[in-house]
């Protein structure tokens, strides 16, 4: 029980954090959702929150975009629009905004970076303190009931202890095994051999890890992993559950909950105290936006895509990471008219069945928009470690596979892994614009712009958005 307190305090007091500051060149390169799906200002002193701070800043955007200057190449203005992962603070998306931006200014973009609230501590708050069954609810409800939420899921992660035995050993024992005989790399090399189309780059170039590596490895592993032991159920039973809030708050970016109703239930309209007006001035914004659409989506997203169609000449750069990509796929499903040149998918934590219904009949009809779906050498997506290898063995995309999803089948898996994809390629066989891009264990990599100096290739899930993603040389050379 007082494990259970000390998780209700903690959660307490990690509900709401500061908003971070942004510099003022950036501000308009930016924007930030709350958790749900609404405006997010950084700049509450100029900007106000929700509907009416969104429809300021928006309109800046816009008028920005009109004035960015035409590629002589290409005759249209290149739009950047980049969408980050789950388990990310809107503090982390700025220090990457403010790493990006001017970078990609200079390569002709006009780049905006979408951040949202998706970081664990927050989604699990809103778990066990403001969630529940997908509406926001009271804290007069939510409170008494979270310390039954926070046993369940405790038990229901004791009660997974001999799957998550299982599925920890056997991901442990066919990794090395995989790598060890070589399997991995004659698999890849054959399967590249059969695809004709989609087009597959893999960018290994020997470096292979040698047995003594791999040795060397699982003997640093035992410690962790007696500790794994532990750690997964525990994380098994809550992440999962975690992993739903996030999902829902990626969904709300598009489609608001007060987009069903003015009223809602509980608390699911927001802080209205820090509005003058409160409701009634909301509605009056959500009457004068120009990007608003009554009976629509509204989300920040919803209504950030919307206003592209304010903008004549412009060829949009679609970029999304991990959960990104299920925010991607739906922008795609949604706004089938906007002019996407490109859309990248770095480490997709999206379904495979969710782009080929979402993404996909896009990229049929517009057979000029190339697709781009960037994925981790299956190694290093396996072997990939967390809290200092305490935590359950494998990338995000690992764990959603096997401990945060129980998919039905191999389309419902994560499109992100090759180990899925591979698989698939028959199903996308007749589409030339659909590319798929496998990194090699540890190869380095150059920019044109910096030729004296290379950049180990991403190895790591949450490496992606560290890199200049946007050029040709990153998701496809």
């Amino acid at each position: 029980m007082r494990h259970t307190i000390g998780i209700l305090i903690l959660l307490l007091l990690s509900g709401c954090s500061s908003l971070p500051k942004i510099s003022e060149d950036a501000k308009y390169h930016q924007i930030a959702a709350n958790t749900n799906g609404n405006f997010l200002s950084l700049f509450p002193n100029q900007e106000p929150h929700w509907q009416c701070g969104l429809n300021i800043h928006l309109d800046k955007i816009v008028e920005r975009m009109k004035n960015h200057p035409i590629d002589p190449d290409i005759g249209k203005r290149k739009i950047l629009i980049s969408i980050h992962g789950g388990l990310n603070s809107i503090s982390a998306n700025v220090r990457r905004v403010e790493r990006h931006y001017k970078a990609a200014i200079d390569d002709g973009y006009y780049p905006v970076f979408l951040s949202w609230r998706s970081g664990a501590i927050t989604t699990l708050y809103d778990r066990y303190f403001g969630v529940r069954n997908g509406v926001d609810r009271s804290k007069w409800v939510t409170i008494p009931s979270a310390p039954f939420y926070i046993v369940s899921d405790l038990l229901s992660g004791v009660a997974a202890i001999p799957e998550s035995i299982w599925d920890q050993g056997a991901n442990f024992y066919n990794s090395h095994k995989n790598n060890l005989t070589g399997f991995y790399e004659s698999d890849i090399r054959t399967r590249l051999n059969e695809f004709q189309s989609p087009e597959v780059f893999y960018t290994q170039r020997e470096n292979e890890k040698s047995i003594f590596e791999q040795i060397g490895y699982g003997t640093r592993q035992v410690i962790p992993g007696v500790v794994r032991l532990a750690s997964t159920p525990l994380i098994e039973g809550m992440a999962d559950k975690a992993w739903t809030v996030m999902l829902r708050r990626a969904k709300t970016l598009v489609y608001r909950q007060q987009d069903l109703t003015y009223r809602g239930i509980g608390q699911n309209f927001g802080n209205l105290e820090n509005l003058s007006g409160g409701l009634n001035d909301t509605i009056d914004c959500e009457r004068k936006g120009k990007f608003y659409e009554s009976g629509g989506p509204n989300g920040v997203v919803a209504q950030l895509f919307r206003s592209l169609r304010d903008i004549k000449d412009i060829q949009i750069t679609l970029v999304g990471h991990s959960m990104g990509a299920i925010i991607a796929n739906d922008i795609v499903n949604i706004f089938p008219d906007l002019p996407f040149s490109r859309i990248v998918h770095m480490a997709s934590a999206d379904s495979i069945r969710n782009f080929m219904e979402k993404t996909k009949p896009y990229l049929v009809n517009r057979p000029n928009t190339k697709f781009y779906n960037l994925m981790l050498h299956p190694l290093n997506e396996d072997q990939e470690q967390s809290a200092f290898g305490t935590a359950p063995e494998g990338s995000l995309l690992i764990w959603i596979d096997y401990l945060l999803k129980n998919p039905e089948t191999t389309l419902d898996r994560v499109a992100g892994r090759w180990e899925n994809m591979k698989w698939v390629v028959p199903l996308l066989s007749s589409e030339q614009n659909i590319h798929l891009k496998l990194f090699g264990l540890r190869q380095m990599m150059v920019y044109e712009d910096a030729p004296n100096q290379s950049f180990l290739e991403p190895t790591k899930h949450g490496d992606f958005g560290d890199y200049k993603f946007w050029r040709e040389e990153f998701y496809w050379r």
